[in-house]
């Protein structure tokens, strides 16, 4: 114990900068519980080819069966984002165990341009659907304030959960949140 003190006592000064960048480097998970119950407009999705989401095939937005509550999770995501590249092979990892259904996951891009989205799901396949809304729309659904963002959604339109930034754990919540938990 006595040695233990005096190594604080003579590194002090080192352990509060590491613990001060520490606290200023590592990505934090923020949940925006205000927007909890919301519901947010259909979004106009197209595929990374740029045809139609709805047109080739994927669930029509506003289509959910009267009695039904089919679930989704959202992870908007930009090409430049590290964090976002972490967030979706966390979720592909998830998906490609079975701990997820792919049919449910959906990975959203925030609007960037076709040729970019292309190019980044070239180089980082995921088994789950890709998708790109309008950034007009992103902002007005969640008011999106940083990447990665994981929505868990009902119906395809009201809010369950919302997460920004890395977050580990989202696999866990959102194997809970599709299964009905």
């Amino acid at each position: 114990m006595k040695r233990f003190k005096q190594f604080l006592r003579k590194n002090a000064l080192w352990i509060a900068l590491l613990g001060y960048l520490l606290y200023q480097r590592v990505p934090l998970t923020h949940f925006d519980n205000s927007q909890i119950g919301n519901s947010i407009p259909a979004p106009e999705l197209t595929n990374p080819d740029g045809s139609s989401f709805e047109k080739t095939g994927g669930r029509p937005l506003r289509a959910a069966q009267e009695g039904s509550q089919s679930r989704q999770v959202i992870i908007l995501w930009a090409s430049w984002c590290g964090p976002c590249e972490v967030q979706l092979q966390l979720f592909e990892a998830a998906v490609h165990a079975g701990l997820l259904p792919a049919e449910q996951v959906f990975a959203v891009n925030i609007g960037e341009d076709l040729k970019v989205v292309q190019d980044f799901v070239r180089e980082h396949p995921v088994s789950y659907q890709t998708l790109v809304a309008t950034e007009a729309w992103v902002e007005a659904a969640v008011g999106l304030q940083a990447t990665p963002t994981v929505l868990h959604l009902t119906n395809w339109s009201l809010i369950e959960h919302i997460s920004t930034g890395l977050n580990t754990f989202g696999v866990l919540r959102s194997q809970r949140f599709l299964a009905g938990e």
